[in-house]
C-alpha cells in the first residue's frame, strides 16, 4: 500500500469562480485548465468562470482578480498569480534582492523538489509580468 501524489484538478475538482466561492446559477459550461502560482508552489486549477448576466457580466480577468488571483494578460488567461504571492516577492525582491528567476525557481522546487513530476511552465508570464 502506498500513496500516489494527485493534484485535486487531476481528481476532479473544478473551482468555480464568482459568486465567493457559492455556487453560481449559469456558471460556463466549458471548463478550463489554469496554471496558479502561489507561495507554496505551483498549480493545475480546473476553472469554471460565471455566466451570469445579472449584473454586467465581469470579465474572466476581473473574475480572477476579486478572487485574489492576479491574471498574467487580461484577455483569456491561462496562468495567474496570487496576491499572497505577489507580496511575498515583492517583500523578497525588496528586502533580500531576490529577482524573479530565483523566485520561480523556489517554487518549482517546493512544487516538485525531487524532479520526477512536470511542473506546469509560468516562466515567461511571471517574469515578463513581475520581473
Amino acid at each position: 500500500m502506498y500513496f500516489e501524489k494527485a493534484s485535486l484538478s487531476h481528481i476532479g475538482l473544478v473551482y468555480q469562480l464568482g459568486h465567493g466561492g457559492l455556487p453560481c446559477e449559469h456558471p460556463d459550461p466549458a471548463t478550463r485548465a489554469l496554471t496558479v502560482i502561489d507561495s507554496n508552489g505551483i498549480h493545475q486549477v480546473s476553472v469554471r468562470y460565471c455566466n451570469c448576466v445579472i449584473h454586467q457580466q465581469p470579465s474572466h480577468a476581473q473574475q480572477l482578480l476579486r478572487n485574489g488571483w492576479y491574471p498574467s494578460t487580461p484577455i483569456d488567461p491561462r496562468s495567474c498569480a496570487t496576491f499572497n504571492c505577489l507580496d511575498v516577492f515583492r517583500l523578497l525582491n525588496v528586502a533580500a534582492n531576490v529577482n524573479a528567476r530565483d523566485f520561480v525557481t523556489v517554487l518549482e522546487k517546493l512544487t516538485d523538489a525531487a524532479g520526477l513530476e512536470e511542473v506546469p511552465v509560468c516562466h515567461p508570464g511571471f517574469r515578463e509580468q513581475w520581473g
